[in-house]
């Protein structure tokens, strides 16, 4: 099982729309996807898919439940572990609980292809913890200043982490043609000669309404305008990138993670 962490420094640049919708296309490719929301505290992919969890990520790491008892098929070849949303506790798990977690989705190798994992936004502990987990990290921006600004500093900080991550950007939101690269060519330069850290290009997303009425139909925009530019543009998204998935899997990092229980 591979494993692709959706994260952002900034709030509202359409993170969970991205995991969704790629999660969708994922499993029409007939690839066996999870999909973690692992936005502790403030969970939302529920909302983009329109279903109500009978259980969430508190059962499990403070309830004694297993990750099986609380995913939710929504889709062929598609499941959720649902978070939940207004628990504080989840916002402050300690690092051994993290670590437990990350031991309990790593047990789940055999029964999925990728776990995508919806992380919060900003720079929060379980921000990095699931970015660090990850073998491949997709950071979503939009070509405002201060999405940049944020992207830089959460690349920055995850550089400072792992030495290894493997980072892609995705700019979306793009009402102009060329603002895509230019967004990515503008980070690439500055995370190249401040961090000296590699960045890949994984595209862009239109600026479409589609999407913002999906929003409003509690659907994804892949269900509910399969003929819209953004859906075109995600299912480009997806295929790009499937490449990753032949990958090899980052190795194991026992001293990593018995650093970060110990709350280091």
């Amino acid at each position: 099982m591979k494993t692709i962490a959706i994260t952002s420094g900034k709030g509202g640049v359409g993170k969970t729309n991205v995991s969704v919708n790629l999660g969708l296309a994922f499993a029409e490719q007939g690839l066996r996807v999870l999909l973690l929301d692992a936005d502790l505290g403030l969970a939302n992919v529920d909302v983009v898919l329109g279903f109500q969890s009978q259980g969430t990520l508190e059962d499990v790491i403070r309830g004694g439940r297993d990750l099986e008892d609380v995913m939710v098929d929504v889709a062929p070849n598609l499941r959720i572990l649902p978070a939940g949303s207004g628990i504080l506790t989840l916002e402050r798990l300690a690092p051994a609980e993290l670590r437990d977690l990350a031991s309990r989705l790593d047990g789940l190798g055999n029964s999925f292809d990728v776990l995508l994992i919806d992380t919060g936004a900003g720079l929060t502990e379980n921000v990095l913890f699931f970015s660090a987990f990850a073998d491949h990290v997709l950071v979503v921006t939009t070509p405002e200043p201060a999405a940049i600004t944020d992207c830089y500093a959460l690349i920055k900080v995850l550089a400072s982490r792992c030495d290894d991550m493997d980072v892609h950007l995705l700019v979306n939101q793009v009402a102009r043609p060329g603002d895509g690269q230019r967004t990515f060519e503008r980070i690439r330069e500055v995370v190249r000669h401040f961090l000296q850290v590699p960045i890949e290009d994984a595209g862009s997303l239109t600026k479409d309404e589609a999407l913002a009425d999906a929003v409003r139909e509690r659907a994804p925009v892949l269900r509910a305008h399969p003929d819209a530019a953004i859906t075109g543009d995600l299912r480009d998204l997806s295929s790009r990138l499937r490449r990753l998935l032949s990958r090899p899997k980052r190795p194991a990092r026992d001293d990593f993670w018995t650093a970060w229980a110990d709350g280091a």
